[in-house]
């Protein structure tokens, strides 16, 4: 969520930074009221709960198979 929204500024600061001389941004087109939206909500309500999902697998898969390596706090 942080990386997406991180690289949603830096696409949103890109039409104040970077334009031509008749005012045409050069780069992204979009304001940031555009881009964070359009970024974080995607991934907050699609990829945070697959990346979720498979964090939540590889640590199982790690729990069963390889104690050792994750140590339980308790």
């Amino acid at each position: 969520m942080f990386a997406a929204l991180i690289t949603a500024c830096e696409i949103g600061i890109q039409p104040m930074v970077a334009f031509s001389s008749d005012g045409t941004p050069l780069y992204a087109p979009y304001p940031l009221k555009i881009a964070i939206p359009a970024m974080v909500l995607e991934h907050l309500a699609l990829f945070g709960i697959i990346e979720g999902l498979i964090t939540a697998l590889v640590f199982r898969y790690f729990y069963n198979s390889h104690k050792e390596i994750i140590q339980v706090l308790g």
